[in-house]
């Protein structure tokens, strides 16, 4: 829209200038920069608010504006002192046309000199249909995700009954003696369980984030029995790989934080849930904490499959996984690192790696200290 000022300027000394003035394609004001008097206006104008150019340079922007607080005149004279200070604005108005008729414009208003004077001119586009495209996008995506969530929430209860009381058989296979082929069912039974539950969440946790229901409920904690309920909860799943998870803490701090207990524990989950499943057998998963002037440093690193160099910048992507990843067939949604980066971020925090193929692959979480300590 700046071009489109630009062009009135360019050639307001023009003596074609009405004519030029009239042909854009764009409704055009030029203000009194104090009083938010409209002192001309093109044809587009008359056009689009179905003002006579002689009944527009009666009115104020107040006339053409909704009336509903923010859209009002008081509103729109807030964005003009802006634009007085050689700020220009863009943004989305709602605005009234004569026979009382409302709709949604994009406005860019910018300060000029004209005839050396100074003046806002307002560029102003009906962007209706596109406002309610994105109205009508909006809305199917709650509903989707409405649905999404009452389906997953339905199909967690009994999945995860399903899980529990297949950790106890697995847990007490060796006080029984179950044969060679019923042991690998159970846990071919527990590993489906759990990626049908991983995927349920991660359905779950995505769609929260695509209709932006991220509202943190404060909660203080210990980082460190996160953690080791974390790790208490993947043990069954690393003991099948033979997995050790170890667990450092710098004990000179203490590790409490204010945030959500929900969305640190998800992303956080996510990150050693990965941690455990691309690790290669009988190896070791190092999780560590500690803190580094404003902000808790979780660390998590394996020795596994790796992520490739030509995948370093999809990592964090929605659906993305890594080509070894796919080549081995490994089981995964590509939504973890997704979710647990927009979670992180949300809380102000940041999520960083580094990684081999086939060597080892170490994440960092950063959250921020958000309480005495």
């Amino acid at each position: 829209m700046n071009k489109i000022v630009n062009k009135i300027l360019k050639f307001k000394q023009n003596e074609n200038y009405q004519t030029i003035f009239n042909s854009l394609n764009d409704a055009i004001f030029i203000y009194d920069e104090d009083t938010g008097q409209i002192l001309d206006v093109n044809k587009k104008m008359s056009e689009l608010y179905g003002y006579s150019k002689k009944e527009a340079l009666k009115i104020d922007v107040g006339t053409i504006s909704s009336g509903v607080t923010p859209y009002d005149k008081k509103g729109a004279m807030e964005m003009v002192k802006i634009a007085i200070s050689d700020k220009p604005q863009v943004f989305e108005w709602h605005s009234k046309k004569k026979d009382g008729e409302l709709f949604w414009a994009e406005v860019s208003l910018s300060k000029a000199n004209l005839d050396g004077t100074d003046r806002i001119i307002a560029v102003v586009r009906d962007i209706t249909t596109r406002k309610s495209a994105q109205e009508d996008m909006s809305s199917i995506t709650k509903e989707k995700g409405d649905c999404i969530s009452i389906v997953a929430h339905q199909l967690k209860t009994p999945l995860g009954s399903m899980r529990w009381n297949s950790e106890l058989l697995l847990q007490k296979i060796d006080d029984h003696s179950f044969s060679s082929e019923s042991v690998e069912l159970v846990k071919m039974n527990y590993r489906i369980n759990l990626k049908i539950l991983d995927l349920i969440n991660d359905l779950l946790n995505v769609s929260r984030i695509d209709q932006n229901v991220l509202h943190s409920q404060l909660k203080r904690f210990s980082l460190i029995q996160l953690i080791e309920e974390i790790i208490e909860e993947l043990d069954c799943e690393a003991k099948l790989k033979s997995l050790e998870i170890n667990f450092r803490v710098n004990k000179n701090h203490r590790y409490f934080v204010e945030m959500d207990w929900h969305l640190i524990r998800e992303a956080l989950r996510n990150v050693i849930s990965n941690a455990v499943k691309y690790s290669y057998k009988d190896k070791k998963v190092l999780i560590s904490l500690n803190r580094k002037e404003k902000f808790f440093e979780i660390k998590v690193s394996n020795k596994g499959i790796g992520i490739p160099i030509h995948d370093n910048k999809f990592i964090f992507d929605r659906f993305f996984r890594a080509k070894n990843a796919i080549k081995q067939n490994m089981a995964g949604s590509g939504l973890g690192l997704f979710i647990a980066k927009s979670f992180i971020d949300h809380m102000d925090g940041n999520i960083t790696y580094s990684s081999d193929e086939d060597e080892k692959t170490i994440f960092v979480v950063r959250i921020p200290v958000t309480t005495a300590n």
